[in-house]
């Protein structure tokens, strides 16, 4: 499970110029992310990079538009 997370958080995540992208399911599920670890950034940081825990810190969070087309599959 860890596996897949950390590949999950790793490829729907990026950090430029003060502002981190991520999945809209950590908008979505905020609360849960932020109970399990205290804050979405906190959760996400767990998964990322060492260079991208560092700019997460200091970014503002933004969501990626979610593609609907998946549950179609």
């Amino acid at each position: 499970m860890n596996r897949a997370t950390r590949a999950f958080v790793r490829s729907s995540t990026s950090v430029a110029d003060g502002k981190a992208t991520v999945s809209k399911l950590f908008e979505w599920y905020a609360k849960d992310f932020e109970a399990a670890e205290g804050s979405v950034k906190a959760y996400l940081a767990k998964y990322l990079k060492e260079e991208q825990k560092a700019a997460l810190e200091s970014a503002t969070l933004g969501y990626s538009n979610y593609d609907w087309k998946l549950n179609l599959q």
